[in-house]
C-alpha cells in the first residue's frame, strides 16, 4: 500500500492541492477504521518528582497496541503548518493541522505548539520536530498484530509466563546483520542480538525491507521481546477475611531479543533533545476552548510532606467531571488564588490548611536549580474534579486533585525556569 507521493511530501509546510487533500483522507480513512486489539503508551515526563530538577528527554517505553503496520511514511504527508503568531509570552505559537492523524489513540492531541523564546528554530525546524513527534505516536498504533502478546495458558493464570513486543531504544545505527544491531544511543553503544533461531526484521517507510537497508548513521527505534510473569491481581491486595495484605511480586521484564528495527525518517535529535524545544497546547481536559500547556512542574499541593501527596479534603463524585486549566496567577492568598486562563477568564481556586503559604514557607528552599516561589505572575496547572452541574470557574478545596507550578527549560545546555 506504499504510495511513493508521500515521500515529496514529509515536510508539507504549504497547503496540499484539493485532489492531494481528498487522496489523504480517503487513506486515513480506511486506515484509522482497522480494528485495534490492544493500546499503547509513551511515556512523557510532564510532572518532577525530586528536587534536583532535570527536564527528561523523551523515553519510549512502550506496550505496543493493536494496529497493523500501515504504509503511511509515519503520516507526515498529513500534517500541515497554518500559521504561527507571537503569543501574550512573547514566545513563538504554531497552529499545525493533521495531528489527529498521528494515532488512533490519541487523546486531547494538541495542535498548537509554542517554541520556547531562547531556542532559535525556523520554520522548517519546528516542521520537523512536529513531523518526528508525529511518528512517536503512531509507532504506539504499529506492531501489535504482528507480534501479539501470548502467555504459558491461553487463559493467563497467576504465575504464568507472558510474553509480548514493546518499543525498547531509540538510537543511531552503527552497523549489523539479521541476527545482530549495535546503536548509538546517545550515552552508550548497545549490542543487540536476535532470539535464537530468529532474525531481525526491518521496517521502513511503512513496508518491510532488508536489514541490509538500514546503513550507519540511520535513527531506529528497536523492537524487543520481552517476557515477563503474570500475577493475577485478584489474588492480592486486602483480605477481608485474615485482614491481611498480600501484595504482588515486583519483577523486572526480562529482555529475550530484539526482533525488529523500525528506520525513522529524521536525525536522532529530533526525537530526543529537540522534542524539548517545543510545547503542546491542547485543549484542557473537561474544559472545552480552553487551552492547557503540557510543562514539566512541581507540586505545590497537597504535599502533605512530599511530591505526589493526595489531597485529604478531596471527595469523591461518582457522575464528576475531571477538569483541567491552565494559566496566570493574578491574586493570591494564603489558601486562595485567581488564575487567568490563556483565553482571558477568571478561575478562582482554594485550598485547605492555607496550602500555598506553607508550600512557599517549607518546600521551595529544596529546588536550589529553580525559583519555585508561588506568587503573582507564576504559571501554574489545576487539575480537579467537579459534578457535572458546578461552575468550572470555581474549585474548592475538595475538588482539587493537584496544583503545580509550570516549568520550562533545555537542557543540557540551558537551566530550567518558571514557565
Amino acid at each position: 500500500m506504499k504510495d511513493h507521493t508521500f515521500d515529496a511530501q514529509i515536510i508539507a509546510a504549504t497547503p496540499h492541492s484539493d485532489k492531494t487533500n481528498s487522496f489523504v483522507k480517503g487513506v486515513m480513512k480506511k486506515i484509522t477504521t482497522q480494528p485495534s486489539q490492544h493500546r499503547g503508551f509513551v511515556n512523557w515526563l510532564l510532572h518532577l518528582h525530586k528536587p534536583a530538577i532535570a527536564l527528561a528527554a523523551f523515553v519510549a517505553v512502550v506496550v505496543l497496541g493493536g494496529a497493523v503496520y500501515a504504509a503511511v511514511h509515519f503520516a507526515p504527508a498529513f500534517i500541515q503548518m497554518l500559521g504561527k503568531e507571537t503569543n501574550n509570552r512573547g514566545a513563538t505559537e504554531y497552529s499545525f493541522a493533521g495531528i489527529k492523524e498521528c494515532s488512533t489513540n490519541n487523546y486531547n492531541v494538541a495542535e498548537r505548539f509554542e517554541v520556547k523564546k531562547d531556542a532559535n528554530l525556523s520554520d522548517e525546524e519546528v516542521q520537523k520536530i512536529i513531523q518526528a513527534k508525529c511518528e512517536l505516536k503512531w509507532l504506539q498504533d504499529v506492531p501489535g498484530k504482528k507480534w501479539p502478546t501470548y502467555g504459558t495458558n491461553a487463559e493467563w493464570k497467576d504465575g504464568d509466563t507472558i510474553y509480548y513486543t514493546r518499543l525498547d531504544m531509540l538510537g543511531t545505527y552503527k552497523e549489523g546483520t539479521d541476527a545482530k544491531a549495535t546503536l548509538d544511543t546517545g550515552n552508550n553503544i548497545v549490542n543487540f542480538a536476535a532470539p535464537q533461531g530468529e532474525k531481525i526484521s526491518a521496517f521502513a517507510a511503512g513496508q518491510e525491507i532488508p536489514t541490509s537497508d538500514i546503513k550507519p548513521g540511520d535513527t531506529v527505534f528497536t523492537v524487543s521481546r520481552v517476557s515477563e510473569t503474570y500475577h493475577d491481581l485478584s489474588k492480592y491486595g486486602w483480605n477481608k477475611s485474615t485482614n491481611e495484605i498480600r501484595e504482588a511480586p515486583h519483577e523486572q521484564p526480562k529482555v529475550i531479543g530484539l526482533i525488529a528495527l523500525f528506520k525513522m525518517s529524521l536525525p536522532y535529535e529530533y526525537y530526543m533533545e529537540k522534542q524539548q524545544y517545543v510545547t503542546e497546547i491542547p485543549e484542557c481536559s473537561g474544559n472545552p476552548g480552553e487551552l492547557c500547556a503540557n510543562t514539566a512542574s512541581i507540586d505545590v499541593y497537597p504535599r502533605n510532606g512530599g511530591e505526589g501527596a493526595a489531597n485529604p479534603y478531596r471527595q469523591d463524585i461518582a457522575d464528576g467531571v475531571f477538569r483541567k486549566i491552565t494559566g496566570t496567577v493574578t491574586e493570591l492568598s494564603d489558601d486562595t488564588l485567581t488564575l487567568k486562563s490563556r483565553k482571558g477568564n477568571l478561575y478562582t481556586l482554594t485550598v485547605g490548611d492555607a496550602g500555598f503559604k506553607v508550600y512557599n514557607q517549607d518546600y521551595t528552599g529544596a529546588y536550589t536549580d529553580v525559583d519555585a516561589t508561588l506568587k503573582v505572575g507564576s504559571n501554574i496547572a489545576v487539575r480537579y474534579n467537579q459534578p457535572k452541574d458546578a461552575d468550572a470557574k470555581k474549585i474548592t478545596k475538595e475538588q482539587v486533585r493537584m496544583v503545580v507550578l509550570q516549568l520550562e527549560g533545555l537542557n543540557p545546555k540551558k537551566s530550567v525556569k518558571p514557565y
